[in-house]
């Protein structure tokens, strides 16, 4: 089943142009992890897809709910009691990086989405919280599009590669 699909996206900062694709499509059950080097999209790409940022060009059509955990995200969002015990988050301001990062894959998955688009989830997460994301994303029925630097667990979630 078809989930969201995009055609010619097209996006520069000032004279440099950092994204230029075809067609891409994706699919419920998809497991599509991004690659590259620093400056080479990867994150603009993501917010694009999950309707945080316009394009310059081309066209991102969603055919289902899409819910986005973006690298870098502001505190205050309250996080229902059941997943903030699930995913460990304590109800306090100060989160730590962990803490923080916790907090936005629960919020993602709390939102019943069949897209789920992830900026470096791993990050600031220790071991545990690593394990405990690889079972979330093995277990979601929907089609995962994410970057991280972690080859490891890019393999143990099953995904393809978009990039080198």
């Amino acid at each position: 089943m078809l989930l969201m699909k995009t055609d010619k996206l097209e996006k520069s900062y000032g004279t440099k142009n950092v994204l230029n694709t075809g067609q891409l499509f994706f699919y419920k059950g998809d497991r599509i992890g991004i690659v590259g080097q620093n400056g080479a999209g990867k994150t603009t790409l993501l917010s694009i897809l999950a309707g945080a940022e316009n394009a310059d060009g081309g066209t991102v059509d969603s055919l289902g709910k899409v819910a986005y955990v973006p690298q870098f995200v502001e505190e205050g969002s309250k996080l229902p009691n059941e997943f903030a015990s699930k995913w460990g988050v304590p109800d306090r301001k100060g989160l730590s990086g962990g803490e923080q990062t916790r907090k936005k894959i629960a919020n993602a998955l709390g939102l019943g989405a069949e897209v789920l688009i992830a900026d470096e989830p791993t990050s600031h997460l220790d071991i545990e919280g690593i394990m405990a994301l690889e079972n979330q994303l093995n277990a979601f029925k929907g089609a995962v599009v994410l970057t991280s630097h972690d080859k490891t667990f890019f393999k143990s979630c099953l995904f393809s590669y978009l990039g080198n």
